[in-house]
Protein backbone atom coordinates (compact mmCIF):
# COMPACT_ATOMS: atom_id res chain seq x y z
CA UNK A 1 0.00 0.00 0.00
CA UNK A 2 1.51 3.49 -0.88
CA UNK A 3 2.05 6.06 2.07
CA UNK A 4 1.92 3.49 4.93
CA UNK A 5 2.56 6.42 7.53
CA UNK A 6 0.06 7.49 8.89
CA UNK A 7 -0.20 11.56 8.41
CA UNK A 8 -1.85 13.62 11.24
CA UNK A 9 -4.01 16.67 10.73
CA UNK A 10 -5.94 18.87 12.81
CA UNK A 11 -8.70 21.85 12.45
CA UNK A 12 -8.32 24.96 13.93
CA UNK A 13 -5.39 27.19 14.53
CA UNK A 14 -3.71 29.49 17.70
CA UNK A 15 -7.06 31.88 17.25
CA UNK A 16 -9.60 29.88 17.05
CA UNK A 17 -10.42 30.46 13.41
CA UNK A 18 -11.12 27.39 11.30
CA UNK A 19 -8.28 25.74 9.18
CA UNK A 20 -6.89 22.40 7.84
CA UNK A 21 -3.17 22.39 9.10
CA UNK A 22 -0.42 20.49 10.06
CA UNK A 23 0.46 22.69 13.52
CA UNK A 24 4.12 23.81 14.52
CA UNK A 25 6.74 21.75 13.94
CA UNK A 26 4.80 19.02 12.46
CA UNK A 27 4.08 20.95 9.49
CA UNK A 28 7.19 19.29 7.16
CA UNK A 29 4.62 16.20 7.81
CA UNK A 30 3.09 17.46 4.44
CA UNK A 31 6.61 17.36 2.65
CA UNK A 32 6.83 13.21 4.43
CA UNK A 33 3.66 12.05 2.96
CA UNK A 34 3.93 13.43 -0.61
CA UNK A 35 7.20 12.02 -0.69
CA UNK A 36 5.64 8.72 0.73
CA UNK A 37 3.17 8.72 -1.77
CA UNK A 38 5.27 9.02 -4.44
CA UNK A 39 7.68 6.75 -3.17
CA UNK A 40 4.80 4.02 -2.56
CA UNK A 41 3.54 4.34 -5.94
CA UNK A 42 6.73 3.87 -7.80
CA UNK A 43 7.50 0.85 -5.66
CA UNK A 44 3.87 -1.15 -6.87
CA UNK A 45 4.52 -3.76 -8.94
CA UNK A 46 2.46 -2.52 -11.37
CA UNK A 47 1.43 -4.74 -15.01
CA UNK A 48 4.10 -4.43 -17.41
CA UNK A 49 2.23 -2.43 -19.82
CA UNK A 50 1.03 0.38 -17.22
CA UNK A 51 2.51 3.52 -15.61
CA UNK A 52 0.38 5.15 -12.72
CA UNK A 53 1.74 8.58 -11.47
CA UNK A 54 0.73 10.82 -9.43
CA UNK A 55 1.03 14.12 -9.70
CA UNK A 56 0.82 16.30 -6.27
CA UNK A 57 0.45 20.02 -5.54
CA UNK A 58 0.77 21.19 -2.02
CA UNK A 59 0.29 24.88 -0.55
CA UNK A 60 -0.80 26.44 2.60
CA UNK A 61 -3.17 29.46 3.11
CA UNK A 62 -6.07 29.86 5.44
CA UNK A 63 -8.81 27.61 4.75
CA UNK A 64 -12.66 27.41 6.15
CA UNK A 65 -14.78 24.19 6.42
CA UNK A 66 -17.93 24.02 4.70
CA UNK A 67 -20.28 21.33 4.46
CA UNK A 68 -18.01 18.44 4.69
CA UNK A 69 -15.40 20.35 2.59
CA UNK A 70 -13.24 23.55 2.46
CA UNK A 71 -13.02 26.57 0.59
CA UNK A 72 -10.71 29.50 0.01
CA UNK A 73 -8.42 30.64 -2.66
CA UNK A 74 -5.73 28.41 -0.54
CA UNK A 75 -7.43 25.57 -2.09
CA UNK A 76 -7.65 26.73 -5.46
CA UNK A 77 -4.27 28.07 -6.04
CA UNK A 78 -3.52 24.10 -4.70
CA UNK A 79 -5.57 22.39 -7.71
CA UNK A 80 -3.98 24.97 -9.88
CA UNK A 81 -0.23 23.99 -8.52
CA UNK A 82 -1.14 20.02 -8.79
CA UNK A 83 -2.44 20.68 -12.43
CA UNK A 84 0.82 21.83 -13.43
CA UNK A 85 2.96 19.07 -12.28
CA UNK A 86 3.20 16.04 -13.92
CA UNK A 87 2.64 12.41 -13.38
CA UNK A 88 5.31 11.65 -10.14
CA UNK A 89 5.87 15.26 -9.83
CA UNK A 90 5.50 16.80 -6.34
CA UNK A 91 5.50 21.01 -6.56
CA UNK A 92 5.21 23.01 -3.51
CA UNK A 93 4.32 26.59 -3.29
CA UNK A 94 6.86 29.25 -1.96
CA UNK A 95 4.45 29.55 1.40
CA UNK A 96 4.95 25.62 2.20
CA UNK A 97 9.03 26.23 1.48
CA UNK A 98 8.73 29.17 4.01
CA UNK A 99 6.92 27.20 6.44
CA UNK A 100 9.11 24.29 6.08
CA UNK A 101 13.01 25.57 5.83
CA UNK A 102 15.08 24.51 6.43
CA UNK A 103 13.29 20.94 4.46
CA UNK A 104 13.72 18.17 6.88
CA UNK A 105 14.81 14.31 6.94
CA UNK A 106 17.02 13.80 3.41
CA UNK A 107 14.59 16.28 1.62
CA UNK A 108 15.35 18.97 -0.32
CA UNK A 109 13.17 22.00 -1.85
CA UNK A 110 14.32 23.01 -5.88
CA UNK A 111 13.22 26.12 -7.01
CA UNK A 112 11.39 25.93 -10.54
CA UNK A 113 10.98 29.85 -10.65
CA UNK A 114 8.16 31.81 -11.21
CA UNK A 115 5.21 30.66 -12.77
CA UNK A 116 1.45 31.95 -13.76
CA UNK A 117 -1.59 30.09 -12.26
CA UNK A 118 -4.76 29.59 -14.16
CA UNK A 119 -7.59 32.42 -12.78
CA UNK A 120 -4.29 33.93 -10.38
CA UNK A 121 -3.48 36.92 -11.21
CA UNK A 122 0.20 37.51 -9.92
CA UNK A 123 2.95 35.19 -10.68
CA UNK A 124 3.76 32.48 -7.88
CA UNK A 125 7.65 30.83 -7.22
CA UNK A 126 6.86 27.07 -7.32
CA UNK A 127 9.54 24.21 -6.38
CA UNK A 128 9.99 20.96 -6.67
CA UNK A 129 10.50 18.27 -3.48
CA UNK A 130 13.37 16.42 -3.97
CA UNK A 131 14.88 13.28 -2.43
CA UNK A 132 16.04 9.97 -2.01
CA UNK A 133 13.48 7.31 -4.58
CA UNK A 134 12.19 10.58 -5.90
CA UNK A 135 11.84 11.22 -9.77
CA UNK A 136 13.90 14.40 -10.30
CA UNK A 137 13.39 15.17 -14.07
CA UNK A 138 10.47 16.54 -15.39
CA UNK A 139 9.35 18.39 -18.26
CA UNK A 140 8.44 22.15 -18.21
CA UNK A 141 5.41 22.65 -15.47
CA UNK A 142 2.15 23.01 -17.42
CA UNK A 143 1.29 26.65 -16.34
CA UNK A 144 0.74 29.80 -18.34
Amino acid sequence: QPAQRPHQMRDGNEDGEPAHQVPGESRVIGLHACADIQRGFAAEAWPASTRFAVRIGLHRGPAAPYRGTYIALAVHEAARIAAGAHGGQVVVSDEVRRATSPAPDGLRLVSLGEHMLKDFDEPVELHQLAGHGLDREFPPLRTL
